[in-house]
């Protein structure tokens, strides 16, 4: 009896653990994002990238500023020379816009028909149609940020070095250690300080989250050394091309949050209408089971059927045999 309550014990140990999911090992070593939060996170796919006698896709990750523009990385739009252009380079280019989980069909796809260079900046806006007017933009952060500051980053790239690109979109903590006139240095610091951008990750947002829940964007991924790594990574401040970005998208258009409109029906009236970025994340369908724990708690659980079935037999013969008069 004392081995089944140890048995019962191992297993009940390891089904705790099991519920509760680990940090994916994503953007590197980041965490994966529930649908709904951050929606302004763009994925932006190139396919039919010119490449020598052929063709090549490829991908950035860049943030939804206005209904009908994209900022991200300057160096996501470059010819074969490396040469930043204001233009499409692929056959196609989309931007999928509100779909953390790309294995779903959630948010929108719209077409890059336009893209627009900054002077001196890794910064460049893409402009898409149709306009995506149902998802609430990031807003764009004029004051300059500060050493010690804390943000966040979501991305659309790498999961590590030699490893796939995220299928969902990721996120980590980074912390601002160095500053000049036209990029930051950004240091991972949760769930790890090996937490960093990866490639495809180029043109990410680096946001900070106000107590009201808004976020704000402060730089975008430019460049770093190969991930995961530990320590800093560039990245191109939005506050130093703020003017040039407000003359390109329209001061009108920029920081006005577009409300979801939820159709209404007869079961149950539409719900308040809750900003994305400050909704609770909605729980998991079902909790992540690494394979390497799996094995040993089914082989746990299959040696406690086991041993309660001898058990039940035993009792079953000493029964009998009781009723017999052994």
């Amino acid at each position: 009896m004392q081995t089944v309550k140890a048995l019962w014990a191992v297993a009940a140990l390891a089904a705790a653990i099991l519920g509760v999911a680990g940090p994916a090992n994503a953007i590197a070593n980041g965490q994966n994002v529930p649908q709904g939060r951050y929606v302004f996170a763009v994925k932006l796919t190139m396919t039919g990238i010119p490449d020598g006698d052929g063709t090549r896709d490829s991908s950035c990750t860049g943030s939804l500023l206005t209904s009908e523009w994209v900022i991200t990385a300057g160096h996501c739009f470059k010819d074969s020379a490396g040469r930043h252009v204001s233009r499409t380079v692929a056959a196609r280019t989309t931007a999928t816009v509100g779909r953390a989980d790309l294995r779903t069909r959630t948010g929108h796809v719209s077409t890059v028909v336009a893209v627009r260079q900054a002077t001196g900046s890794d910064v460049s806006l893409a402009k898409i149609d149709p306009p995506i007017t149902d998802i609430p933009p990031i807003h764009l952060r004029t004051k300059a940020p500060t050493v010690g500051m804390t943000l966040r980053l979501a991305g659309f790239g790498d999961t590590g070095r030699d490893r796939p690109t995220a299928k969902i979109l990721q996120t980590g903590t980074f912390e601002v250690v160095s500053r000049s006139t036209k990029v930051l240095g950004i240091s991972g610091r949760e769930p790890d300080a090996s937490t960093s951008a990866c490639e495809h990750d180029s043109g990410g947002p680096y946001f900070a989250v106000d107590t009201a829940g808004k976020a704000e964007l402060v730089a975008v991924v430019s460049k770093g050394p190969s991930c995961p790594h530990v320590g800093p990574d560039t990245a191109a401040r939005v506050d130093a091309v703020a003017g040039w970005i407000t003359s390109t998208v329209g001061k009108s258009h920029l920081n006005q949050p577009f409300v979801t409109v939820t159709p209404r029906t007869r079961s149950s009236p539409s719900p308040p209408s809750r900003s994305p970025v400050t909704a609770a994340a909605p729980p998991d369908s079902a909790p992540v089971i690494p394979w390497k724990l799996a094995l040993p708690v089914m082989a746990g659980l299959l040696t406690v059927a086991a041993v309660h079935t001898l058990q039940r037999r035993t009792r079953r013969r000493r029964r009998a045999a009781r009723s017999r008069g052994a």
